[in-house]
């Protein structure tokens, strides 16, 4: 696992690195151009990427909930964004849990009614747990 996590980690810098490149080259081609032929773009950050410590007290809670139900209790890094970015900001840890899609974000995205069974038990018992 550490070698697919320190793979994603060299993957997302090479990429972030790329688009310092894209972002100077577009630089040094809009200066071969007069003011008005060019297109003004601008960037705005609109969600921070965030790391939950395992040592967590919601990571601890989640893992213990797991473990009462007999789910895997994954846990998995992305780059996603949710309300639990601007909870993060504030220092307020939280968990983003997946309840079973498939195909998820195109037309063909949808749940298995078990997969929603267990992600509602697993909420349920996070909650009064």
């Amino acid at each position: 696992m550490e070698d697919v996590k320190q793979t994603f980690y060299r993957s997302a810098k090479e990429y972030l690195q790329e688009i310092g490149r894209l972002d100077t080259g577009a630089k040094q081609i809009a200066e071969c151009f007069r003011p008005e032929d060019l297109v003004r773009i601008t960037a705005e950050e609109h969600i921070r990427a965030y790391e939950i410590p395992e040592e967590a007290a919601c990571i601890r809670q989640f893992r213990s909930a797991c473990k009462k139900l007999n789910l895997p209790g994954c846990l998995e890094e992305s780059f996603g964004g949710s309300d639990n970015n601007r909870l993060a900001e504030h220092g307020i840890f939280g968990r983003v849990l997946s309840c079973g899609m498939y195909n998820i974000h195109t037309v063909n995205e949808c749940a298995k009614i078990h997969d929603m069974e267990k992600a509602a038990g697993l909420a349920a018992e996070l909650i009064t747990g």
